[in-house]
Order: C-alpha cells, then sequence, then structure tokens
C-alpha cells in the first residue's frame, strides 16, 4: 500500500474523525452535523486510508443522534444504517461500532433498523463472540436488550468456561 502524503487536509481529516469519535461517546454531545458533514466531504479525498470506515462510522452516528434530538426519527435510522455500511477500520474491526444510537432507536421502537444495523456491523466486525445472534434474537422476540461492547466479553467469558467444562467434564457422583 502506498503512503499517503502528509498534507493540511488529511490532517484535517484525521482531526475531525477524532473528535467525531470523542462526541459519538457522550451522553449529551453538542450538535455536531457542520463537523460530520465535513468530515464525510474530506473522507471523500482519502478512501483508502485507515481511518475511512470510522469517518463514515461516526460522522453517520453524530448525524443520525442529531435528527433524533429533533425527533425526526426515519432520517436517524437512515444514517445508523449508513454508520453501518462503512467497510470497517482496524478499530472498528477489532473492537466493534459504537452502539449508542441504536440502542436509542431501540427503546424508539425501531427493530427492524437496529436488526439491519446489527446485520451490516457483522461484516467487518468478527469478535463478536455471538452477541450479535443473541441481540438479533432478543429483539426478534420483541425484547429490547442494551447493546454493549461489555456483552462481548460477557459472552466471550462463557464461552471459555463452556471450553474448559468440555475439555475437563465436572464428576456427577
Amino acid at each position: 500500500m502506498e503512503a499517503e502524503e502528509i498534507s493540511p487536509e488529511l490532517t484535517r481529516f484525521h482531526t475531525l474523525v477524532a473528535e467525531l469519535e470523542k462526541r459519538v461517546k457522550l451522553v449529551d454531545a453538542p450538535p455536531s452535523a457542520d463537523l460530520a458533514q465535513e468530515c464525510l466531504a474530506l473522507a471523500a479525498s482519502f478512501p483508502r486510508n485507515w481511518d475511512f470506515g470510522n469517518a463514515i462510522h461516526y460522522a453517520n452516528l453524530l448525524l443520525g443522534s442529531d435528527a433524533l434530538s429533533t425527533n425526526y426519527t426515519p432520517l436517524s435510522v437512515d444514517y445508523l444504517l449508513r454508520a453501518g455500511h462503512t467497510h470497517g477500520s482496524p478499530q472498528l474491526d477489532s473492537f466493534g461500532p459504537d452502539f449508542g444510537l441504536a440502542n436509542a432507536l431501540l427503546a424508539l421502537d425501531q427493530r427492524d433498523g437496529v436488526l439491519e444495523y446489527l446485520q451490516l456491523v457483522r461484516i467487518f466486525w468478527r469478535g463478536d463472540f455471538g452477541a450479535i445472534n443473541t441481540w438479533r434474537e432478543l429483539i426478534v422476540a420483541g425484547e429490547k436488550p442494551t447493546l454493549t461492547r461489555a456483552d462481548v466479553v460477557l459472552h466471550f467469558a462463557q464461552r471459555m468456561l463452556k471450553d474448559r467444562e468440555g475439555d475437563h467434564p465436572t464428576d456427577p457422583s
């Protein structure tokens, strides 16, 4: 892969992505539409950059949160799905996507959009240890699980315990 020349635009792109990621994690993020749109515009110039997937993901999540804050739920769902259409990134592939907007929409009974988002993110996030399947089953059954990365740790620990029990069956007597 050819190294990109460091330019003011590339530096701004990385700065915006980092800022958007921080804002996604805030409970009461300030309106971010202008920054998100600027980031998406810059991302078009860097489609092969390692941060491209993060830009698509976080910019769309913030646009969706902004739409939700003005009670425009259908647009918020659309942005959630756009966030899921990223091809991933080293960070998203390893640690997974953000679920804040998905949780907010699930609370508003936007099950179909959340189910589709989960289907999209499983394409790049393969280290969910079965959490996505469990969440999808619960949502289809009418429940509203809280989607968190902590669930992934729990699924991993349960799998490890199950594997250990298979290696060392307990004596039932």
